[in-house]
């Protein structure tokens, strides 16, 4: 198979180990990781993150098809795998553009999720810009890595709408500059699902991400259904987690490169720590509720 996969799932669900840690070791896999200015290009302002078909416009369409046509023309017979997981938000926008396609959907236990969700708002997961790791470093440092990874104007800016929309990306920028001297201080994190500014002022910060993580895997449940059968396949965080060399597998040959695949290499660097312990009291009783019920249709037991 040569083409285009997207790989879905909320943040913190294991999109980065299974994309950056695994599929990235294939010889027949591009992989193309958090290209988010590119799927809200023409579309950066908006109040939340949610694209859909109504989105769609034909400036918008001409750049992201033709971003993913130079990826294709510059890595011929490979699988061009992409992702962003603010794309939970936007299957059906993705299905529009590229009707093709296939999709990797991973689940992860929301009580889990919920709780990586909190410690990168939090700013003590490893992955944040401003982790507890980085905040070690003089304050040079990390004003000189937020500057690199918000900006990159020169990779982001080729027309008149990408400059009409750079101040965006000056704002955001200038958000993490303040948590950065201010740590006090806590800009949105993650997708921008509807009402989340609202949300975060109203909610204790684990419910706060709860809501936000229950939100993203609904839309993923409501909208998976737009992909057919044979281009789409589910897979578990905690499977993969388990017994890696076997979902991998599974996984090579939904995408046809199980004959080229060294499943052993590519799982090395999984570590399993044993089954995660309930986090259950770390939210209130309605947000127990929203996990509950949407980790049931994942097929999640309660805990």
């Amino acid at each position: 198979m040569s083409g285009l996969v997207f790989l879905i799932g909320s943040p913190r669900s294991g999109t980065t180990l299974l994309g950056e840690q695994i599929l990235m070791k294939h010889p027949g896999v591009k992989y193309i990781g958090e290209i988010n200015h590119i799927w809200k290009y023409s579309n950066v302002y908006r109040r939340d993150e949610e694209l859909g078909t109504a989105q769609l416009n034909r400036f918008n369409r001409k750049k992201i098809r033709a971003y993913f046509d130079s990826l294709l023309r510059e890595n011929p017979g490979k699988l061009i795998v992409e992702k962003t997981p603010t794309n939970c938000l936007r299957i059906p926008f993705i299905n529009a553009l590229f009707p093709d396609a296939h999709y990797i959907f991973i689940y992860r236990n929301g009580y889990d999720t919920a709780m990586s969700l909190y410690r990168e708002w939090s700013n003590t997961g490893k992955d944040a810009i401003d982790s507890a790791e980085l905040r070690k470093s003089s304050l040079a440092k990390r004003l000189a890595v937020t500057v690199k990874q918000q900006l990159s104007l020169n990779k982001r800016i080729y027309d008149l709408i990408d400059l009409y929309e750079s101040p965006y990306y000056f704002y955001r920028m200038f958000l993490f500059l303040m948590r950065n001297v201010f740590p006090s201080k806590t800009p949105l994190w993650g997708p921008r699902i509807p009402e989340l500014s609202k949300i975060a002022k109203t909610n204790q910060l684990t419910d706060t991400c709860a809501i936000q993580w229950q939100y993203c895997m609904e839309k993923v449940l409501a909208d998976e259904a737009l992909i057919p059968e044979g281009h789409k396949i589910t897979v578990r965080y905690e499977n993969i987690i388990r017994n890696p060399e076997k979902e991998v597998g599974k996984i090579m040959a939904f995408l046809g490169e199980e004959k080229n695949a060294d499943l052993k290499k590519m799982t090395a660097s999984i570590v399993n720590r044993g089954p995660s312990v309930p986090a259950r009291d770390k939210f209130s009783s309605s947000a127990q509720q929203l996990i509950d019920r949407t980790n049931a249709k994942m097929g999640y037991r309660s805990r």
